[in-house]
């Protein structure tokens, strides 16, 4: 089995930034991006103060999310970085990167930055390692995506048969994430890109995975027969009480 990782190559740790320990003691090891010489604090912007107003959005986003600074793809350094973390996890042996949390990239630095991230990841990536996008604006029925990864995630978390099948039945948010809530919407939205579509080939549709324990078994039946019928990739997960038991 090869395995995959949960990351994106834009995060960059905030505590490995800004140089501290666990409990904010300096840790005076100044870090920099691996093959060169420029600090990690120069490839990012720290949140200081607010990324512009384009895309559409109101000025008060800050380029950092939860626990990591998002890497500025203008800077200097920042394409080294992002090809240097695919390297590190191919060297490792993993095979598949899920990287979530994209549309950030894009409110904080536009489209177009966003497209030459997709390119520096596959440049890196190469062929013999698959790139699963998530939660990306899909611009333009997701043109760029379409060009660099392997997977794309068309529809919200996976959250039950309604989330599945009605949520925000027939609601489309153009180039915005999500585009489609539910599932059954975003497979036919999407259709010419998967199965046998126009564009069929150039990406691998991700309706989210199937949580058995949220639905009925028949339900479970459509889950995996849209999936199958709109050229998507199957995932299926459970709880750990219903997957590990005394039998």
């Amino acid at each position: 089995i090869t395995p995959g990782v949960y990351y994106n190559p834009m995060w960059v740790y905030k505590r490995t930034v800004n140089d501290v320990d666990e409990e904010g003691n300096p840790n005076n090891i100044n870090p920099t991006v691996v093959g060169t010489d420029i600090p990690l604090r120069d490839i990012i912007n720290t949140g200081d103060s607010p990324i512009g107003t384009s895309e559409g959005r109101d000025g008060n986003d800050k380029a950092d999310f939860q626990s990591w600074y998002y890497v500025d793809p203008n800077k200097e350094g920042a394409k080294e970085y992002m090809q240097g973390m695919i390297k590190y996890f191919k060297d490792m042996g993993y095979g598949f990167m899920k990287i979530d949390f994209i549309r950030q990239g894009h409110y904080f630095y536009g489209q177009e930055a966003m497209e030459k991230c997709y390119r520096w990841w596959r440049e890196a990536a190469g062929d013999d390692f698959i790139l699963s996008l998530a939660n990306a604006r899909q611009v333009n029925y997701m043109e760029a995506e379409a060009e660099y990864a392997d997977l794309n995630r068309i529809s919200a978390d996976t959250n039950g048969w309604k989330r599945l099948s009605e949520e925000n039945r027939g609601r489309v948010q153009r180039s915005e994430w999500d585009t489609m809530r539910n599932g059954f919407d975003a497979y036919n939205y999407f259709a010419d890109q998967g199965g046998d579509g126009p564009k069929s080939g150039a990406i691998i549709l991700d309706g989210d995975h199937t949580r058995t324990n949220q639905l009925t078994a028949d339900e479970t039946k459509f889950s995996i027969s849209i999936k199958v019928l709109g050229g998507g990739g199957i995932q299926m997960s459970d709880t750990v009480e219903n997957s590990i038991n005394d039998n």
